[in-house]
């Protein structure tokens, strides 16, 4: 009787883990969770990715018009617009590496564009997994909360934010005179706009870097414009 109880438990637990295999072999890296745009392609299209912290995406293709394609994770294939791809973790996000082995060479969705064999950078633009529970929707980040100064290689002059946890941005530049100058600034689903100008934003080891919107598609070009943000306070 012993003997056939501690049966039933090994054989149970051995169809506890088939079952609950699928699930972890399938569940997205929590280094994937959040919001993320790609590098431009050579057509001058990017990929702008959100992936949930229960590992469901969404993906647009944005060129001369946005258009929402189909993005998913299984195994460990990432499957973004019919094409398959590994991905490798980077500082500020990933690469996605098209799947060129003998499991797709004979797949002509990898094959139908100039970019096939192109690897995809995604940059992270905001971090999901700080935001705690229930602010997976383009709230502020709990590492922009406080206090910020900032200049670009374009203007020298100091930035001073302030920004509390509710998601209020007060901001400052300085100007010629003792008394800084005013300016506009709020944060709204994912976008800082500033002085009139909008950004997306990097989080960063002493603070967060502002990127202008109009310069996210060429990452490697000028960065004269973006704003390099250092903590000085809670």
């Amino acid at each position: 009787m012993k003997r056939g109880v501690q049966y039933l438990t090994v054989l149970l637990g051995a169809l506890m883990i088939l079952a609950l295999a699928p699930a972890f072999a399938d569940r997205t890296p929590d280094w994937m969770v959040g919001r993320f745009d790609s590098d431009a392609r050579t057509n001058g299209t990017t990929f702008t990715l959100n992936v949930s912290s229960q590992g469901s995406m969404s993906a647009t293709l944005e060129g001369d018009r946005r258009i929402r394609v189909s993005a998913s994770f299984r195994g460990d294939t990432f499957t973004l617009d019919d094409r398959d791809y590994t991905v490798v973790k980077t500082g500020d996000g990933f690469r996605a590496v098209p799947i060129r082995d003998g499991r797709h060479q004979g797949n002509s969705r990898n094959r139908d564009d100039n970019d096939r064999f192109a690897a995809i950078f995604f940059h992270r633009i905001d971090d999901r997994r700080d935001n705690g529970p229930g602010r997976d929707d383009g709230s502020l980040p709990n590492w922009m909360t406080g206090r910020f100064d900032g200049s670009s290689r374009k203007d020298s002059r100091t930035i001073s934010l302030r920004i509390n946890d509710r998601g209020g941005v007060s901001a400052t530049r300085a100007g010629s005179g003792r008394i800084p100058d005013r300016l506009s600034a709020s944060y709204r689903r994912n976008v800082l706009s500033l002085g009139g100008s909008d950004y997306t934003v990097e989080r960063t080891s002493e603070g967060f870097r502002a990127v202008p919107i109009g310069n996210r598609n060429n990452r490697r070009g000028d960065r004269d414009s973006e704003i390099n943000f250092r903590r000085t306070g809670r």
